[in-house]
């Protein structure tokens, strides 16, 4: 992606200083301690972007379009051990807000044995 592409951010009240996380297609910005806000990367002014940077936005928003359907059904057939979504909007989608990582919560020794790990 160019240097000089500005960010757009999915709701006024959300800037590119409050993300708690950043993938390459997505952002992850908390709302408060109990909820985040997933969003794909987008980027304002289209006079800077490329053939390559389009198709990239494009693929961050199928992607979480994908996910938004996953929610869906798993709203009908629930699993204990998948995060739910709380609420799914044009924007994005509304999340708990997780007190550790996988990966962090995994290195834990008491939380998951050495099989359930490589599961």
């Amino acid at each position: 992606m160019d240097q000089y592409l500005i960010r757009r951010d999915p709701f006024p009240s959300l800037s590119a200083a409050d993300p708690k996380h950043q993938g390459s297609t997505g952002r992850v910005f908390a709302i408060n301690t109990n909820i985040v806000f997933k969003c794909p990367l987008l980027y304002e002014d289209d006079d800077f972007l490329t053939d390559e940077d389009e198709h990239e936005m494009e693929q961050a928003v199928e992607g979480m379009e994908n996910e938004k359907r996953m929610f869906d059904l798993l709203k009908s057939h629930p699993h204990p051990n998948i995060l739910h979504a709380i609420l799914c909007v044009p924007e994005g989608i509304f999340m708990p807000r997780l007190e550790t990582t996988l990966a962090v919560r995994l290195a834990i020794p008491c939380v998951a044995d050495q099989e359930t790990r490589e599961r």
